[in-house]
C-alpha cells in the first residue's frame, strides 16, 4: 500500500513540473489518482471479524493456575481455548508457552478436559412496586408516631411521678 502511495506522490510531481499540461488537466489527472487509490484501498480491507486461530465453537480465555495468571515468552498473557460442547482444552499458540505453563497447563487439565464449572449468576432482588413502596413508608411512619407519642406519654408521667415525690 505504501508503494502505491509514493507512486502517486510521485507522479503528481512530476506533472506539476512539466508545464506543457495545464494546471485543469493536473487537477484532473490528480483526483483520478487519488480516486482509484481509495477504491484500491476499499477492495483490499482486511476481514477483521475472522480470527483465523479462533475456531467457531470454541471460547479463550487466560490460562489461571490456583489464580495466577501466566506469560509467554513474548510477555503476553497465555490462552487456553476450549470447546463448547465437548470441553475439550487446548493451548492457543503453543510457541508462546513456557515450560513451566506447559507443566501447569498439563497438571491442571491432565486428560485435556475442561472441568472448571461456570460461575453462576446471582439471583436478583424482586423489587416491589413503587405503590406498595409508598404504602409500606406510611405504615412504618405511623407505626413510629404511635410509638412516639406512647413513649411521650409515658416519659410524661414519669416525669410527673417524680414532681409528686420531689413536693414535701
Amino acid at each position: 500500500m505504501g508503494s502505491l502511495t509514493r507512486f502517486i506522490d510521485l507522479f503528481a510531481a512530476s506533472i506539476q513540473t512539466t508545464r506543457e499540461i495545464d494546471i485543469e488537466t493536473k487537477i484532473l489527472i490528480y483526483n483520478l489518482l487519488d480516486e482509484t487509490m481509495k477504491q484500491f484501498k476499499k477492495t483490499n480491507v482486511k476481514d477483521k471479524t475472522l480470527n483465523k486461530n479462533m475456531k467457531q465453537n470454541e471460547k479463550q480465555r487466560h490460562f489461571k493456575f490456583n489464580g495466577e495468571k501466566f506469560k509467554g515468552t513474548n510477555g503476553k498473557f497465555l490462552r487456553v481455548a476450549i470447546n463448547k460442547v465437548t470441553k475439550i482444552v487446548r493451548r492457543v499458540k503453543p510457541i508462546n508457552w513456557t515450560t513451566e505453563a506447559k507443566l501447569k497447563f498439563y497438571e491442571k487439565f491432565p486428560d485435556l478436559i475442561d472441568t472448571e464449572k461456570p460461575k453462576q449468576k446471582k439471583a436478583k432482588k424482586e423489587k416491589k412496586p413503587k405503590k406498595m413502596k409508598a404504602e409500606i413508608k406510611k405504615e412504618v411512619k405511623e407505626q413510629v408516631k404511635e410509638q412516639d407519642k406512647e413513649e411521650v406519654k409515658e416519659q410524661v408521667k414519669e416525669q410527673v411521678k417524680e414532681k409528686v415525690k420531689n413536693k414535701p
